[in-house]
């Protein structure tokens, strides 16, 4: 398996923190995979995520990208945040510019590239995530749900290898949640590896495909949803549980052997599975 991102036991404390936020963290992300961090609010997510662009430098310990330890260096962080693409939690953070156009042409700028090249790509990516209508509207007229879709066209714009995500539900209705899984899905089958940390149960098991655990920022489980969640006590025991969705799955197929093989991951595949049962039962 490729390796994008690898941690080797690093550790990292806020000043003026009294307990660190990630204490000997060691993982690897693999390439080409749906990624999924989970983990209860403080319990090294966010942290994790600023030490995969060169943001936070660790203490102790090294990161590396592609096999290459970061090197905090202006012009080698410059390059390696072209390939790592950061999507915070509050898109406020991220939007610098003053009108949707100016904001997803910021970073091709910042990257030298032609001015026939940045308006190519700036025009392509608008009319994707559906922003070619509000290209000229100030970003503080946007609502937040614009603004979400903005801070990910903005880092999707520059084509990165890598895309992370921190909370990117967070504020969102069901429709627009289920938007953004889509896309998700989209980028990654044409070719980037999506990373997002949430402490969204049921959205870490309909979506994604790898499931990193942390707990006081530490690694404590990784695989599969289904390998992961079968930890049902030791994820109980880190104050996170099991989706509802595979909790409901899971006690329907106590002591017995249908279907266990291939569980529900979404509301749909478990209504269409349980009608699958009623159907038997009558025969």
């Amino acid at each position: 398996m490729d390796w994008l991102l690898e941690y080797e036991q690093v550790e990292y404390q806020y000043p003026g923190a009294v307990q660190p936020a990630l204490c000997g963290l060691s993982l690897r992300i693999p390439a080409g995979r749906r990624c999924a961090i989970l983990g209860r609010n403080g319990c090294g997510k966010s942290t994790l995520l600023l030490h995969a662009n060169g943001i936070c430098r660790p203490r102790y310990g090294s990161v590396k990208w592609k096999g290459e330890p970061i090197r905090y260096e202006r012009g080698w962080l410059n390059r390696l945040r072209q390939q790592v693409g950061l999507v915070f939690q509050d898109p406020e953070q991220q939007i610098v510019a003053s009108t949707v156009e100016e904001d997803l042409s910021y970073g091709l700028c910042n990257a030298g590239l032609p001015e026939v090249e940045v308006r190519r790509r700036v025009l392509a990516c608008a009319d994707r995530f559906g922003l070619t209508d509000l290209l000229k509207r100030p970003v503080h007229q946007l609502s937040l749900g614009q603004k979400k879709w903005l801070a990910l066209a903005g880092v999707m714009v520059m084509q990165p290898e890598l895309l992370l995500l921190d909370e990117p539900t967070a504020g969102l209705d069901p429709y627009h949640t289920r938007l953004l899984l889509d896309e998700l899905s989209h980028i990654q089958l044409h070719g980037t590896t999506v990373v997002m940390a949430t402490h969204d149960l049921d959205l870490v098991y309909a979506w994604a495909d790898w499931v990193f655990v942390l707990e006081r920022g530490r690694l404590v489980l990784e695989g599969t949803p289904d390998a992961v969640f079968a930890h049902k006590a030791l994820l109980e025991q880190a104050g996170l549980g099991v989706p509802l969705i595979f909790d409901v799955w899971t006690t329907l197929m106590q002591g017995s052997c249908r279907d266990q093989q291939v569980p529900p991951r979404t509301r749909e595949q478990l209504r269409q599975k349980l009608a699958k049962i009623r159907v038997v039962s009558k025969e």
